[in-house]
């Protein structure tokens, strides 16, 4: 009996001690007035700092835990790696508070992709992918179309016929254009807001040969020609996207492949030698070459690097220049393997995540733009399907599925 007595008093005494610490340290934290309502912070070197609302807003929102529990150390200098840390979590806040899919609540990333199994869709093939914000275009290689499908509903609302071989879409100023690998090479054009099924008229017919990739720099649509599959064969054209005037580049192409501008540089992937070139915009000439390795596929800019998907892996490589000389344009920051990378094909990107589709499994590969770190690999069990092209509306990323059985595709969305 007396031992029970003892134990709860010791039990007791060990609460009021605890008690006593908490209400301690909630008397030493530090208040302070902002936008006409009382703050409290756990610090207790802040109060009456004139930047207290500022360190308030950093402690609230994530982007700072202090230097202690109880510190804060406002006066402190900052080294270099505690400001890499303060930038790294406020790009990272950011891009997560910013994003539309937290407007909609879409904290998760789908493990479970759905299929779009539309009962109105006959594409054959889905290669590439685009999408206007309201819509997802499909170029569909076997079927020779192109398939309009509404983000919202997972209808068919246009299909586009007689293109051959229908490859990479561009969608600029409410006009829609088709890459079309025949010889010579063709793009088709046709309004953003047609409906039904029709056909598509043709707007440039003397490319180089064998157009897959497709870009737009602002004045010029350009395409990356394959030439006819071989090394030395292939080439860029440039087309005015009023006129349809072509101008071929040759020199310093091998097998273009896959080609995007970044607002200030144009480049090309080149299966030829398994490279990246910078391409002159105005002379067409190759002004820089990055060698890397793997089969070069089509790859995607996301405001600052470039992601080129080759093989089992993807070389992340620095598109934007001149911060203070220490990374040159076009230097390889990164070489990216394992996440499930299996026939790296297109990469896309949504504002915050990274998506790579591998066509040679039924997956995808998700990462974190702003540290490459890998978020996951998700397989896509909808049948015998490869994946191919890939695109994003901003929220949800659209993935084009190849029947290896030889039926219709199917179009994925997660």
């Amino acid at each position: 009996m007396k031992i029970n007595q003892l134990t709860r008093r010791i039990a007791l005494l060990i609460m009021l001690m605890l008690t006593i610490t908490i209400l301690s340290v909630r008397m030493r934290a530090d208040t302070g007035t902002c936008g006409g309502e009382g703050v409290m912070l756990p610090f207790t070197d802040t109060m009456g700092n004139f930047f207290f609302c500022q360190i308030a807003a950093a402690y609230f929102s994530g982007l700072t835990n202090g230097t202690t529990a109880t510190t804060y150390s406002p006066g402190a200098s900052v080294p270099r790696e505690q400001m890499a840390a303060f930038v790294t979590r406020t790009l990272d806040q950011s891009l997560k508070r910013g994003h539309t899919r937290a407007a909609l609540g879409e904290w998760w990333t789908n493990r479970r992709p759905f299929p779009l199994r539309l009962s109105n869709y006959t594409g054959d093939h889905p290669q590439f992918l685009a999408s206007d914000g309201l819509s997802v275009w499909v170029s569909n290689t076997q079927s020779n179309t192109v398939s309009r499908l509404d983000i919202k509903t997972n209808l068919v609302i246009t299909e586009l016929s007689g293109i051959t071989s229908p490859e990479q879409i561009v969608i600029v100023s409410g006009f829609v254009f088709v890459a079309s690998s025949q010889t010579p090479g063709r793009i088709y054009k046709t309004d953003l807001n047609v409906t039904g099924n029709v056909a598509i008229p043709l707007f440039s017919s003397t490319l180089g040969s064998s157009p897959v990739g497709m870009t737009y720099d602002g004045e010029y649509l350009w395409t990356a020609n394959t030439g006819d599959g071989t090394a030395g064969t292939g080439s860029l054209s440039r087309v005015a996207p009023i006129g349809g005037v072509v101008t071929t580049f040759t020199t310093g192409f091998n097998q273009p492949r896959g080609i995007l501008f970044d607002g200030a540089n144009l480049w090309v992937t080149d299966a030829g030698d398994n490279s990246l070139k910078r391409v002159d915009t105005t002379t067409g000439g190759v002004i820089q070459t990055i060698a890397l390795s793997g089969t070069v596929n089509h790859p995607v800019f996301d405001g600052t690097n470039l992601w080129i998907p080759s093989g089992d892996r993807v070389s992340v490589v620095r598109a934007v220049g001149g911060l203070a000389g220490t990374v040159p344009l076009g230097t390889v920051l990164a070489t990216l393997t394992g996440n499930g990378l299996n026939g790296a094909f297109q990469a896309a990107f949504d504002g915050e995540r990274i998506c790579v589709t591998n066509a040679s499994a039924q997956s995808v590969s998700l990462w974190k733009a702003t540290d490459l770190s890998p978020i996951t690999s998700v397989d896509l069990p909808f049948g015998p399907y490869n994946s191919r092209g890939v695109c994003s509306d901003g929220v949800t990323f659209f993935v084009g599925l190849r029947d290896q059985t030889g039926g219709s595709g199917l179009i994925a969305r997660f």
